[in-house]
């Protein structure tokens, strides 16, 4: 607005309004300028600042996304690895030779043709040969479950080299899984075992040669009605799980696995 009045007396008005010389404005109208210029050249800046993070972010996730994949494909293997590894202790446990699977439903079961005979283990039959030489190699191995672990840590980094290596956590929870997983079915074949001759006991009661069995046995059925029968029924049960369990200790030359 001053800017078009003569140099002398737009330096007098600035004076008179403000105090202000010619030379003070322009530094101030200079500066004004500069600064929008500054401003301008930030906003820039942080336009293309804003850009490239959120480029970057991108990039980041890909980033992620590919090792999450990459870790997972390396899980799923030893996973794999794993499931190798149990079908041999398995075999070793003798479990395979009794699993039976139906063609149509895919339901497992155990069978045992030739195990059990007049209430003991066969000694002749083959299935009774797996059977005892699966007990004694269950037996041997769950003696020391820390060094079994060990043992399955060992053939399960074997197999999956390098991507056992880079999750060597995974490899031990894994491992202790599996580990549990296989007493669980050999304790299942045990306790079949188990039930297979106190079946024969229950059609055959002449063969049970335990006297204090017996007397129990004979108290029950003598007094029926007595307050006492629940206690002596759990205790009865117990002897007769003690005694099937004995019969198959004996006749398999190793303790059976139990439920912990």
């Amino acid at each position: 607005m001053l800017s078009g009045l003569p140099s002398g007396l737009r330096r007098r008005l600035l004076k008179a309004l403000n105090g202000r010389s010619i030379e003070e404005a322009d530094t101030d109208e200079l500066s004004s300028v500069l600064l929008q210029i500054s401003l301008a050249i930030m906003l820039i800046f942080m336009i293309a600042f804003f850009l490239f993070m959120s480029k970057v972010g991108g990039e980041i996730n890909r980033v992620e996304e590919l090792k999450n994949k990459v870790a997972n494909a390396e899980r799923e293997k030893i996973l794999r690895v794993a499931d190798q590894v149990a079908e041999h202790y398995r075999i070793r446990y003798g479990l395979k030779d009794f699993l039976r699977i139906d063609p149509i439903s895919g339901e497992k079961s155990y069978e045992f043709d030739g195990v059990i005979d007049n209430g003991g283990v066969d000694r002749t039959s083959y299935a009774a040969r797996a059977f005892r030489a699966g007990a004694t190699a269950a037996a041997h191995d769950y003696a020391d479950p820390a060094a079994l672990e060990k043992a399955w840590i060992t053939q399960i980094r074997e197999l999956a080299g390098e991507a056992a290596e880079r999750d060597r956590n995974f490899v031990i929870e894994t491992a202790r899984e599996r580990v549990l997983r296989v007493r669980r079915e050999v304790v299942e074949v045990h306790t079949l075992a188990a039930a297979s001759i106190q079946q024969y006991l229950a059609l055959h009661p002449d063969r049970l040669d335990d006297p204090a069995i017996r007397r129990l046995i004979g108290r029950i059925n003598a007094e029926p009605d007595s307050p006492d029968r629940p206690a002596r029924l759990a205790e009865l049960e117990l002897k007769l799980r003690k005694y099937v369990y004995d019969r198959l200790d004996t006749g398999s030359g190793a303790p059976m696995l139990e439920e912990k």
